[in-house]
């Protein structure tokens, strides 16, 4: 009777795995997700991390400015430029995108350049860039974490994306003209 018991008990578990089972395929992913801006190593202006910059009326105007992509066209991209790693004072930048387009350029703010300009000594000064796909909520700290607008999903619920920061930077040395 045994025998029979513990036959019967293992052809169930046999014919239990045989038997196929059902799938719930899950739908496909409906809310797109935010992709991070990223930094194009060319047009890079001063296209070296080191520069030279003269101070006064023997040179023309420095001009710092880098391309950003971002497949997500329609995100609002800002920039926000440091000198010295300055949080207490940034520079809001300049950021210029055609409609529609994954291509964006950022400029330095031309607050920035002049007191740059005015930084005549032997040391290096660090500027640095930071680009966000979004708004910077503080800014006087380019590196809080902030997430987007919730968008709504099709059960009704919401879904809220990371906004992505990417930065730069170059060591400028300002130098009096001769």
């Amino acid at each position: 009777m045994a025998v029979l018991l513990l036959q019967v008990s293992v052809g169930h578990l046999v014919v239990g795995c045989v038997f196929p089972q059902d799938l719930n395929v899950l739908p496909p992913e409906t809310t797109k997700r935010n992709t991070p801006p990223r930094i194009l190593p060319t047009p890079r202006t001063p296209a070296a991390s080191q520069a030279v910059v003269r101070a006064g009326s023997c040179s023309n105007r420095t001009r710092f400015e880098l391309s950003i992509e971002d497949p997500d066209s329609t995100d609002r991209l800002e920039s926000v430029w440091m000198l010295d790693s300055n949080f207490m004072r940034p520079y809001p930048g300049r950021t210029t995108r055609p409609t529609g387009s994954a291509r964006a350029t950022v400029t330095m703010s031309p607050l920035l350049e002049s007191e740059l300009l005015s930084l005549v000594d032997d040391k290096f000064h660090l500027i640095q860039v930071f680009v966000r796909d979004d708004e910077f909520p503080n800014q006087t700290d380019p590196f809080e974490p902030k997430t987007k607008e919730p968008e709504p999903l099709p059960d009704g619920g919401t879904f809220a994306d990371t906004a992505y920061t990417v930065d730069t930077f170059w060591l400028v040395k300002v130098e009096a003209c001769p």
